[in-house]
């Protein structure tokens, strides 16, 4: 074949690298020459069979296709990782090698692998010679040099006087006394050959494609997968199930299911069973486990099986139902949202960010308007259950005839007015985050004793219903009431507070922390400058405000609507004066320069007189501390136990 017409023959064809892995001498080279001028390039390596595997495994990386004969073929068809494509030897390479033998030959035994060369009498006119064919390795399954000399002694016993084969048939039958020629590989054949190798090339890249879209798609599921055959052997695992069990893939890939440390692994597999949602933990690691059987032509022909980590389930379901919330299933409020300069507050804030860090319950005290759902939604942002839901409920804004189902939902049916397919309570809704019970001293007490016995077991079962739902919750309540105080009047259960308490923080009253109002006025101001106000104006509104010297009962909620009205009123154009502002004050007691006013009787005795004293001064403090025993005890420089004894005088 001339270059030209193999250039022409595979023109259209990409490059491609042959190895020739072949014990006849001539057939790489009758490769070559059908493959020159064309983008195939033919690497040829002689050698004996039992090191052909061997060849293979080296020069893989490096090779697209091997092509070989006879029982070379075969075995590398079996142990190669690369594609293999197998020589056909035709008629027509039989006859040229018969007609290449001396002409007083007149029968020649063809010593053949696997099955005979079909449609030898269609060119058998083409010789002079009788040729008639020898198999070995006729099971394809094992064969060695032995059974080659059977074929040999059988030709030579049924006449022949040569031997047309591979080497090793070549050289055996020369052992035998018998003259040999390898097997002579015409164009034609080789030509096929190599057409044939460009097919395979392409079905195997095709394949790898596949497989690995395949591949790829498995180990991009957080699920892991596992797929065996219908003797249990591991087909293929994902990255996933990898990284549950440990080890590597090759730990797994080809091994039995036992391999896997999963008891349900170790069970037989069955062709109609299937296994759902199967519960074992594997190194405190809970995994839902689902098995089912694989059928071809209602056959069976493996099982898949699935792992997903129960813990990530959860995860999932706090992360849905906290994006499907939306208004009311997460904190917009973050640490550094919290403006401060005082001290006391700074030290606050330090206590709440080491709290995040942990799950306990936090119960927030606190006058109104001071900042607790701010100080919750912080501490919810900085825990580790932050991708989880913030479900917020205020125990005092709904009624009692409706809180119960507000916490804890309803089953369909319920009662009248139910919704007919029912309703998740509050808690199942922040599972797997935090729930922040808003006033919780307001709460009855029947539904307190309820509230406990969640708390305490973890679980909750809807109103109507009869099936006890698991939840993983943090619990974060606030009060503007002394709810020690409330638990000593028997208005709150004590084991309660005692749970909701075991972390605390008193967020302190705006004028217990006067150092922030300008700090808050000043982000307030520049907060509501859609008024446009300027520099100048906002320093002067800011110094109005710290010459009030009020008590602010609203604390930050009330300082944020004064710098609203304030903006507002400058915004108008008006040279606002400091009754301007004092205008726009609600109406509530000034203190006085900061004295306290008493009121005592000259009809009493010096000794009554210190004591009236003392109690007029204990309850004025206490009032300014809005009830406060801490901070007032603070504030007197007492301890508490003493505050109390004064207190219980006075009563």
């Amino acid at each position: 074949m001339t270059e030209a017409t193999s250039k022409s023959l595979f023109s259209g064809y990409g490059k491609l690298t042959i190895a020739a892995i072949v014990s006849y001498h001539n057939v790489a080279e009758t490769l070559r020459n059908v493959a020159k001028g064309s983008n195939i390039v033919v690497h040829e390596y002689i050698k004996p069979t039992v090191t052909a595997v061997e060849i293979a495994n080296h020069i893989a990386p490096q090779t697209d296709v091997i092509v070989s004969s006879g029982g070379t073929a075969f075995f590398l068809m079996e142990a190669s990782s690369i594609p293999v494509v197998q020589i056909d030897f035709s008629p027509l390479d039989i006859i040229n090698s018969a007609n290449s033998l001396p002409r007083n030959i007149r029968k020649v035994g063809y010593i053949c692998f696997g099955r005979p060369v079909l449609d030898m009498e269609s060119v058998k006119n083409l010789t002079d010679k009788t040729i008639n064919q020898y198999i070995y390795g006729a099971n394809r399954v094992k064969y060695d040099n032995d059974e080659i000399v059977r074929a040999i002694m059988n030709a030579r016993k049924d006449g022949c006087e040569a031997i047309i084969g591979g080497n090793v048939a070549c050289s055996l039958a020369s052992e035998q006394g018998l003259l040999a020629v390898e097997t002579q590989l015409c164009e034609e054949s080789a030509c096929q050959a190599l057409l044939k190798a460009y097919e395979v090339h392409n079905a195997y890249i095709g394949e790898r494609r596949r497989l690995q879209f395949i591949s790829a798609a498995l180990d991009s599921i957080n699920e892991g997968i596992c797929v065996s055959d219908e003797d249990d052997v591991i087909y293929t695992i994902n990255d996933a199930a990898i990284s549950m069990f440990g080890g590597k893939a090759s730990h797994y890939l080809g091994k039995k299911l036992d391999a896997i440390p999963l008891e349900v692994m170790h069970e037989k597999n069955s062709p109609t069973h299937s296994e759902k949602d199967r519960l074992e933990t594997l190194r405190d690691v809970t995994l839902n486990i689902n098995k089912h059987p694989i059928k071809l032509d209602n056959n069976y022909i493996g099982t898949i099986s699935t792992f997903e980590d129960v813990s990530r389930i959860q995860l999932l379901e706090g992360m849905i139902r906290k994006n499907l919330g939306k208004k009311g299933f997460s904190s917009k409020y973050h640490f550094d949202d919290i403006i401060t300069i005082d001290s006391h507050m700074k030290m606050l804030k330090k206590m709440a960010e080491l709290y995040a860090s942990t799950d306990s319950p936090v119960l927030i005290e606190g006058e109104s308007g001071t900042g607790k759902e701010l100080i919750a939604g912080s501490i919810h942002n900085a825990s580790r259950r932050s991708v989880g839901p913030f479900v917020s409920i205020n125990c005092g804004a709904i009624p009692e005839n409706l809180l119960e189902s507000e916490l804890f939902g309803y089953a369909p049916g319920a009662f009248t007015g139910a919704a007919k397919e029912g309703k998740a309570g509050v808690f199942e809704m922040a599972n797997n985050g935090t729930i922040f019970l808003d006033e919780i001293s307001e709460m009855p007490k029947d539904l307190q004793n309820r509230l406990l016995r969640v708390l305490q077991e973890k679980e909750v079962m809807r109103i109507g219903d009869n099936k006890i739902t698991p939840i993983n919750c943090r619990v974060i309540s606030a009060t503007n009431q002394n709810l020690e105080k409330l638990v000593d009047k028997g208005a709150f259960r004590a084991d309660l507070y005692y749970r909701l308490a075991i972390l605390k923080l008193d967020i302190p009253s705006l004028r217990m922390r006067s150092d922030d109002i300008e700090p808050l006025s000043r982000f307030f101001l520049s907060d509501k400058n859609k008024w446009g106000l300027s520099e100048e104006t906002t320093k002067h509104i800011i110094s109005q405000l710290l010459d009030m010297n009020y008590d602010w009962p609203g604390n930050i909620r009330e300082l944020e609507n004064i710098c609203t009205r304030a903006a507002i009123l400058f915004s108008l154009g008006e040279q606002a004066s400091v009754n301007d502002i004092a205008a726009v004050l609600p109406r509530h007691e000034k203190l006085s320069e900061g004295n306290i006013r008493l009121n005592l009787s000259d009809k009493l005795t010096l000794q009554d007189m210190v004591r009236e004293a003392e109690r007029q001064y204990i309850t004025a403090i206490l009032k300014q501390n809005n009830n406060n025993q801490s901070k007032t005890a603070k504030q007197l420089d007492i301890g508490r136990t003493t505050l109390w004894r004064k207190l219980d005088k006075e009563e």
